[in-house]
């Protein structure tokens, strides 16, 4: 899980654009997604670009991987409880045991 100041992925930069949607889950999705945030960073948003890159690299070993708003109220417990909470990547490789 990565803890982060914005909800999650979004289709554009959120603290610009009031557009921009939040991405609720990765998998096969994933190019274009990486696309929107490529396309979207900037040099105060660019960060978001390593933390898709760490999930990707987590749900590639067959285990989720969560990008969230640390103030989020009570985001670990929800997340603990299953709960949706900002973009979750799902394992497209492996399995839950490498």
């Amino acid at each position: 899980m990565t803890l982060t100041d914005v909800g999650g992925v979004y289709t554009g930069n959120p603290k610009e654009d009031d557009d921009a949607a939040l991405i609720a889950a990765v998998g096969r999705n994933y190019d274009a997604v990486q696309t929107v945030v490529d396309e979207s960073s900037t040099e105060s948003f660019g960060g978001i670009q390593t933390k898709v890159e760490g999930a990707r690299r987590v749900s590639e070993h067959g285990t989720p991987a969560i990008i969230a708003e640390s103030t989020a109220p009570d985001v670990l417990a929800r997340v603990a409880d299953s709960e949706t909470v900002g973009t979750i990547f799902l394992p497209i490789n492996g399995s839950d045991n490498e």
